[in-house]
């Protein structure tokens, strides 16, 4: 079992003025979660994610994934 934490720091590198969309601003999320091992070639991964910065461009995100090595 591993945990993980991650920052993200999204800054557009244009289309900065006032009448650009949300989406194109700066923004912060935190993401947290575990990665466990099923087996010896198998990886899952479970997290979630918020944005910690204004405007809010989404309350909770969730995310998993599964890796397998071959």
């Amino acid at each position: 079992m591993v945990p993980t934490f991650e920052v993200h720091v999204n800054t557009p590198l244009t289309h900065r003025g006032e009448g650009d969309p949300e989406r194109r601003r700066d923004s912060v999320d935190l993401t947290a979660g575990v990665h466990l091992q099923i087996g010896e070639k198998t990886w899952l991964g479970i997290g979630v994610g918020t944005t910690v910065t204004n405007p809010r461009l989404f309350n909770v995100e969730a995310l998993g994934s599964v890796n397998w090595r071959f």
